[in-house]
């Protein structure tokens, strides 16, 4: 029999049917209002003008079903743990929570999920956790149609954290097409500060099976605490990325993000920074390698809402074959935010005649008393500088990686965590 239901409407159920998902009470009222969102929204295509230089047809043309949960050992992770800390990690595989993966040993902080969260937090969280519905777009009412389960760091006041928290989501797809859909939540209370990494990676990088991450991270910030934010994107190239970051800053706050993308085959991952106080600080830092056919889109967005607000953003990209890469940075400087500093640039670096880049660095700007600036760059590997590494006996070849390695330097040297640098370095080169 013909199903009377539309395309979208028969994805949805599929999202929102599958047995495993144990949803709590708490999250109902959310599931269904995303739902309804879902149904009135759109699915993004070229003729939206922050959809314009990509192409989405990939993406649609599968039929997904929600990623099965699955075990696997610890010493098969290992690999991706930073040698820095081996106290508090959170892990999840197929988007769901892995305690016996997963430690929280750090006193005021906490590192888990919906489940292990106190009574008067969850009331709080669901405060947090509607926010992200206020103005959904389709990737996000989608993730919060299927909302079971939250990956949770939650940081009481004046704790200053000293080694970093690692958020591991971890993929293994099948042979049918998988969605994964992971929900994040961080919390930095008044006076505190927190190292994060937050990364994605495929278990099974050497087969070319079909899977969909479509992440949401909400990123709360009270009065005077701090954030070192380090987001890695290292999804098997067979992949699609989707993802949705939404960062609140207090009064005299500090985010920071180190963010690297290198997977997918398609990824696209938008970044809302909100400031909601004075003398907040805001700074963007992140760094592209795309090569293959690789399409990785980038947008960003920060509103400035008070004054002595202070951004500065650096977006570095190397491209090779024939890939293809977007970079869109908004940055909204309104009446009410005098004295605002702010600083964009981003810089792109094509390896190759086939590779695209799209670059729209915008400065919004209406209030008088500001120092703000914007650029961008595009530029091949300079002739003087190779002729220069030739004439001291190096190859052609390792005269291009030196000068690749160079340029990223800048932004991988950033990070706090030798060892991730280390890695880093090795898949760039």
């Amino acid at each position: 029999m013909a199903s009377n239901l539309s395309p979208d409407q028969e994805f949805l159920s599929r999202i929102v049917q599958q047995p495993f998902l144990q949803q709590e009470d708490s999250l109902q009222q959310l599931r269904k209002k995303a739902q309804e969102n879902f149904l009135q929204l759109q699915f993004p295509s070229k003729k939206d003008e922050d959809w314009q230089f990509i192409d989405l047809a990939d993406l649609k043309k599968y039929q997904y079903e929600i990623a099965q949960p699955f075990q696997v050992k610890a010493q098969d992770i290992t690999s991706f743990y930073l040698e820095e800390s081996n106290s508090s990690r959170l892990v999840c595989f197929n988007g769901v929570y892995q305690p016996y993966l997963s430690s929280n040993p750090i006193a005021g902080v906490y590192v888990g999920n919906l489940s292990g969260l106190t009574p008067n937090k969850k009331e709080k969280l669901i405060d947090y956790v509607n926010q992200g519905q206020a103005k959904p777009d389709y990737f996000t009412a989608l993730n919060y149609s299927g909302l079971s389960d939250l990956a949770i760091v939650w940081v009481e006041p004046d704790v200053e954290v000293k080694n970093p928290v690692q958020l591991f989501f971890l993929t293994s797809p099948n042979s049918s097409p998988n969605l994964v859909q992971p929900h994040i939540l961080i919390v930095v209370e008044k006076n505190s500060k927190l190292q994060l990494l937050e990364s994605y990676h495929c278990l099974d990088q050497d087969k070319d099976n079909i899977y969909w991450t479509n992440s949401v991270s909400q990123i709360f910030l009270a009065e005077n605490s701090g954030l070192e934010h380090t987001r890695l994107q290292d999804e098997s190239l067979s992949s699609f990325s989707t993802a949705k970051t939404s960062v609140f800053q207090k009064r005299n706050s500090q985010y920071k993000i180190l963010e690297i993308n290198l997977g997918a085959q398609l990824s696209r991952h938008d970044l809302h920074v909100t400031q909601l106080g004075e003398m907040t600080q805001t700074s963007l830092i992140g760094l592209v390698q795309a090569r293959g056919e690789q399409t990785i889109d980038i947008h960003t967005k920060v509103d400035l809402n008070y004054p002595n607000g202070i951004v500065e953003q650096l977006q570095k990209c190397i491209l090779s074959d024939r890939s293809n890469v977007v970079f869109n940075g908004k940055i909204i400087v309104p009446q009410a935010a005098q004295m605002t500093n702010a600083n964009q640039l981003n810089r792109n670096l094509l390896l190759s005649s086939g590779a695209k880049v799209n670059s729209k660095p915008e400065l919004q700007i209406t209030a008088d008393n500001v120092k703000c600036s914007h650029g961008a760059t595009v530029s091949q590997l300079e002739e003087d500088e190779i002729f220069y590494l030739r004439s001291r006996g190096l190859t052609l070849s390792h005269c291009k990686h030196l000068l690749v390695e160079a340029f990223a330097a800048e932004i991988i040297n950033q990070i706090s965590f030798s060892s991730l640098k280390q890695k880093l370095f090795a898949l760039i080169q």
